[in-house]
């Protein structure tokens, strides 16, 4: 139990660090507000949660955790980039410098949706009403 009690510690070390910190646009954080939670679970806590809950931070548990993410994608980097904060934290240098060989190059990206200057055009013209 002590094990948990101490990632648990380790975990909110973090998020308090979050909160305290200001967000890119240099606003300070608010717990109440909704779209800065999110930024917390989509930043962190959606990596953390996947963590053993019975056990100290150690380098196996992170290593199977990271298996849930497809290397190469986005996420893959985002939680390699947030277990490195949380060995970090825990002083487990040897966990760092093993993430730090990982290759976490994006090379998977999402498709984003695009349309031609016409379909843009006619679709504005169908929208817009019509002037007289």
């Amino acid at each position: 139990m002590r094990s948990r009690s101490a990632r648990l510690r380790l975990i909110a070390l973090i998020e308090n660090d979050f909160w305290s910190r200001p967000d890119r646009r240099k606003r300070k954080r608010d717990k109440d507000n909704p779209s800065d939670l999110s930024s917390w679970n989509d930043s962190y806590n959606r990596f953390y949660k996947h963590l053993p809950q019975d056990k100290a931070v150690n380098l196996k548990d992170i290593q199977t955790t990271l298996e849930k993410w497809n290397q190469g994608t986005k996420s893959y980097k985002s939680a390699v980039s947030v277990f490195k904060k949380l060995a970090r934290v825990a002083n487990k240098d040897s966990i760092v410098e093993t993430l730090d060989k990982l290759d976490v190059t994006q090379t998977e990206f999402k498709e984003l949706q695009s349309a031609t200057l016409d379909d843009f055009l006619e679709w504005r013209d169908r929208a817009a009403p019509q002037r007289s």
